[in-house]
């Protein structure tokens, strides 16, 4: 009868919350479905599939490298070099480019499921993420909470990651799930939070696996102790425990825990470190207190915020004109500016901001040309200028914890991107590691909406803002139908050439470094090898080639020999193939072997 009773009030109170992350859940399952499984479109994908399809249990954890060369090549001369693959010290120890915590967990359903079974976390991850933020919106505004849920889920960059191979989206899910957990038990206001050592418990645990997953997420962390100094200071929040006699929860959870998940976390990071080398923190340390030094570098501070927040040209990045740029970021200014000056012109600042920043937004899907790189903050999702709407009630125009811990969560990424000089994310469909920055601004815009629906103002105006609310949000579904349609235009081709190389006749030799990233599951099956300076064509063919009766050469251009050279001698061209820029040309050897 209680659980029966429990789930009626779930469902009368949070039905429609429900209702709206099924309805994210069925179009995920249906998307991911038309996208081939067995390619990557980022290059980061196969090298984390190269470290998940490496990790054995048999007799304890250890990692092999997967290369379908190997028995041909074990000094891995023809493996791949460079910051995506592994690789090995002088000592014979495995190097992984990457913290091993998401490879491990993804090497599970890899196992269970194959290829296809990589997604899973990320993608059930994205719906629960969309879930949270309705949740999160629904203590402020239960109206505008269900449109959370698709706004966060369909329309921001949210989605585009949520069908990668990457631990973004897993660890923006343990953040927000943390932060969920975590923030009533702060609050001055409300009913007592039950179970609270249990929520304190998890809620860490929560924040400690997002941190665990990627680095970046030690500044939401940095984040959250700074703001948490602000709140109380300005009286937001407290941290005493009602009849307690002023016993705080920090001093039974808030401290301690935090230092042994972390003691533990560190424990287990030793003893992964015994069977693989992994990164950490370090550079990335040494080069911000380097740029902290160098007083001249904060000249292009200004530069930088806007780099960040509306584009950023550099590692392929799209095009847009600079007085557009300087538009957006008006925008911005004018929308903040709305937060603080007197009642009669403030929202026709908002207006005009939120009017700049969508025409910035529109010009990508209208006029960019088609890109794998989007570096910007706002612009795939203009719906957050609703963040910056101006308090219904003028007389209080107080914070609310979450939204000062949103802002200075921005604030403090945009300093320390600065200082590390990585304001982007090389191939990315909006900013990446400011990927939680989403669904934390989509649930103060989802509370500043519901406010001002239920405020007394006329209902013209009120109809006019969800007017706006749905121009703005339209604009960012636009913005994700496109990284969607782009994915499967690259996955597609990529399929296109994963199948030429299954059919190959022989080993496949390319001087194209990202074949072994994009078709890591082929790569790590079949005998394809990798010519560099060091180990060249020649040496290839006379180590690896003249074993099989034919191989296959894959580059942009023809065979890095004439065919008169003394070396190539015997070698006979068979077939060519074209797909895009990419030719496949088969020899024969002229001698005996395995095919």
């Amino acid at each position: 009868m209680a659980t029966d009773s429990y789930l009626r009030r779930l469902l009368s109170e949070r039905g429609w919350i429900l209702a709206t992350t099924a309805a994210v859940a069925v179009l995920y399952v249906f998307t991911a479905r038309t996208l081939p499984t067995n390619v990557f479109w980022g290059t980061d994908e196969g090298g984390k599939y190269l470290m998940t399809a490496g990790w054995k249990y048999d007799g304890g954890l250890r990692y092999e490298i997967p290369y379908g060369g190997i028995e041909n090549d074990p000094a891995l001369d023809f493996f791949p070099d460079g910051s995506l693959f592994p690789s090995r010290d002088d000592d014979g120890q495995m190097i992984l480019p990457w913290q091993p915590w998401f490879s491990l967990v993804s090497s599970v359903p890899l196992r269970l499921f194959g290829p296809a079974g990589l997604y899973i976390l990320p993608i059930v991850c994205g719906i629960l993420v969309a879930l949270l933020a309705g949740l999160m919106a629904g203590r402020q505004s239960r109206a505008t909470a269900p449109p959370l849920v698709l706004v966060v889920g369909l329309c921001s960059p949210m989605m585009f990651y949520s069908f990668l191979f990457w631990e973004h989206v897993p660890a923006v899910c343990c953040a927000l799930a943390g932060t969920y957990l975590l923030l009533p038990l702060v609050r001055i206001e409300g009913p007592p939070v039950e179970r609270r050592r249990t929520r304190t418990f998890t809620g860490f645990l929560m924040l400690m696996a997002a941190l665990a997953l990627r680095h970046e997420m030690a500044i939401y962390m940095v984040s959250m102790l700074v703001a948490m100094v602000v709140a109380i200071q300005m009286k937001l929040i407290t941290l005493r425990r009602p009849g307690k006699r002023g016993r705080t929860w920090v001093s039974r959870g808030g401290l301690v825990l935090p230092a042994v998940i972390a003691a533990a976390v560190l424990c287990a990071s030793i003893v992964v470190y015994h069977a693989v080398k992994s990164p950490s923190y370090g550079p990335l340390v040494l080069t911000a207190f380097q740029s902290l030094v160098r007083v001249g570098r904060y000249q292009a501070f200004a530069e930088h915020i806007g780099q960040v927040l509306m584009n950023n040209q550099v590692k392929y990045g799209i095009d847009i004109p600079d007085r557009l740029i300087y538009l957006g970021l008006a925008g911005l200014v004018l929308c903040l500016a709305s937060r603080l000056v007197r009642r009669d012109i403030r929202w026709a600042l908002w207006l005009t901001g939120a009017g700049a920043v969508a025409t910035t937004s529109l010009y990508v899907p209208l006029y960019a040309p088609a890109s794998r790189c989007f570096h910007s903050f706002v612009l795939p999702a203009p719906w957050m200028v609703l963040a910056l709407l101006p308090a219904a009630d003028p007389d209080n125009n107080r914070p609310r914890p979450l939204a000062l811990l949103t802002g200075i969560y921005v604030g403090v990424f945009v300093l320390v991107s600065f200082l590390v000089d990585r304001s982007h994310g090389a191939g990315e469909w909006g900013t990446r590691f400011l990927l939680l920055g989403y669904p934390l601004v989509g649930i103060e815009a989802a509370a500043r909406v519901g406010e001002m629906l239920a405020s007394r103002r006329h209902a013209i105006q009120r109809y006019g803002l969800v007017a706006i609310a749905v121009f703005l949000v339209s604009i960012a579904w636009w913005f994700s139908l496109r990284g969607t349609r782009e994915m499967q235009g690259s996955k597609c081709g990529l399929d296109i050439i994963r199948r030429e190389l299954e059919a190959a006749p022989g080993p496949v030799i390319t001087d194209q470094y990202w074949i072994a990233a994009g078709l890591s599951p082929t790569f790590a099956s079949q005998p394809i090898y990798m010519i560099s300076p060091d180990h060249d064509f020649q040496t290839w063919l006379e180590q690896i080639g003249r074993k099989s009766r034919s191989f296959v050469w894959l580059s942009t251009q023809g065979l890095p020999c004439a065919g008169t050279e003394p070396w190539a001698e015997g070698l006979v061209y068979r077939r060519r193939t074209s797909i895009n820029s990419l030719v496949l040309l088969t020899y024969t050897t002229g001698k005996g072997g395995s095919e």
